[in-house]
């Protein structure tokens, strides 16, 4: 009996609100944490996760779970594509025709979330007290889609970025053009407006059905990154991950709970460093990930661009170029004496 209580208080909590969108039918919201995590009386972080096509606030347990158990907020907005409570037919007529036409919408779902953050102690009262000065956002397939335009890309070809959340999570993002709602689709230079730091992940076998592209598609966008980012990648990589929805999709590749925890643990670790500013964990580094994973799993990092020198550095250049022909003029010596 004693075993059975310390089980449930160490079980997460949760709680659905419904966000207001302005005589639309009310968002619904799961907001999730641990009363049990380090740190229960500190404010905690916040992470708003945006779903895949189809999908629902009940998605990605095995994520959020390790977010929450790592001492983080966990708000899931449940987007108009999804199939939560509809009956068999209207489920089967959705599939048919996927509304990839609510593309804009769904960014702005996460900036009411967002705007309803500061309120959210009213709304749910047990929660913990949040950090509201550090917020993370992210997604899966269609999810990340949605991350990718509120971190800033196609900006301002289409203006759906959100300045709040410091850094994203991109699992199985969208690529470079392929099929999609006209000027819903990438195109060359969209994301050079994203700055701030990305969590790419992706896999050799991660295939893009509904967009009817292949998986090295996924990889065009890592490649026109041009911002502090981390590429995940992993041999064997389905769509789904082997399971980081919570349940095996169809054509999404198989089971594979390894994986699964892996990525649990990486994505954990990249919140742990941007939205806590702790040191990188092994899953977030090349070496270390490669050998966990028996080879399975590519880790690369893009540093941030480099700053412009300010007025003072670019005023003093000058005066160092004038010194370079000094120093040439001494090379001739020391390759004479190096023999």
């Amino acid at each position: 009996m004693l075993l059975f209580v310390a089980l449930a208080l160490a079980a997460p909590r949760h709680e659905l609100i419904q966000v207001d969108r302005d005589g639309k039918e009310p968002l619904r919201t799961m907001v999730r944490w641990s009363p049990d995590a380090e740190g229960a009386d500190e404010k905690r972080p916040v992470i708003v996760w945006s779903h895949g096509l189809f999908g629902s606030h009940e998605s990605y347990e095995p994520l959020v779970r390790a977010w929450v158990e790592a001492g983080y907020v966990v708000v899931q907005p449940t987007h108009d594509d999804s199939l939560l409570g509809l009956t068999r037919k209207q489920i089967k007529a959705k599939m048919a025709s996927p509304p990839l036409e609510i593309w804009r919408e769904r960014p702005k779902d996460v900036a009411r979330v967002l705007d309803a953050l500061p309120g959210l102690d009213a709304s749910v009262p047990d929660a913990p007290p949040l950090d509201l000065d550090h917020i993370g956002m992210g997604g899966h397939s269609f999810g990340a889609y949605t991350a990718m335009l509120v971190a800033g890309a196609a900006d301002p070809r289409v203006h759906l970025q959100d300045p709040r959340p410091e850094a994203f999570v991109w699992l199985s993002p969208t690529g470079i053009g392929g099929k999609g709602p006209g000027d819903g689709k990438f195109i060359e230079g969209d994301m050079d407006p994203v700055e701030r730091p990305v969590f790419f992940l992706t896999g050799s076998n991660d295939e893009a059905n509904v967009r009817q592209q292949p998986p090295g598609w996924r990889l065009t966008s890592w490649r026109a990154l041009d911002a502090p980012a981390t590429l995940w990648f992993v041999d064997e990589g389905h769509h789904n991950m082997g399971g980081i929805s919570g349940r095996v999709l169809p054509k999404a590749g198989p089971a594979d709970p390894a994986l699964v925890g892996w990525v649990s643990e990486a994505t954990t670790s990249f919140w742990d460093v941007h939205l806590r500013g702790l040191p990188p964990g092994p899953w977030l580094e090349p070496t270390a990930a490669k050998a966990a994973s028996n080879g399975r799993v590519r880790v690369e990092d893009k540093p941030a661009p480099e700053t412009p020198p300010s007025t003072e550095e670019a005023e003093a250049a000058p005066e160092e170029t004038d010194a370079a022909p000094e120093e040439t003029e001494t090379a001739p010596e020391e390759t004479e004496a190096a023999p």
